[in-house]
């Protein structure tokens, strides 16, 4: 669908610019928006990711994926704080 080719081009993307937080970022809402954890139409953010106490297994992959993304866009960007508040909400 849709969020699998935005993770393709956003991978190779990142081949080519592997210093791009956005390019990150961008890749985790589309694990994200792929595990129906947050609603694609919507800007990413802790705000409006859906979370609970777990995640099935079928999600743990995207999420992990999110989380990896995420700590790469912390590293790049450590002045950003909406990458720590989301990936603060995965962990929960």
């Amino acid at each position: 669908g849709q969020q699998d080719r935005a993770i393709a081009d956003l991978t190779e993307a990142i081949k080519r610019n592997d210093d791009s937080s956005g390019l990150y970022y961008d890749r985790a809402q589309a694990h994200l928006a792929k595990a129906g954890l947050i609603d694609p139409n919507m800007a990413f953010s802790a705000a409006n990711l859906m979370y609970g106490s777990g995640y099935p297994e079928a999600q743990k992959a995207a999420v992990e994926q999110a989380i990896a993304d995420l700590t790469q866009v912390i590293k790049l960007n450590p002045n950003g704080y909406e990458p720590s508040l989301s990936r603060g909400a995965l962990y929960s």
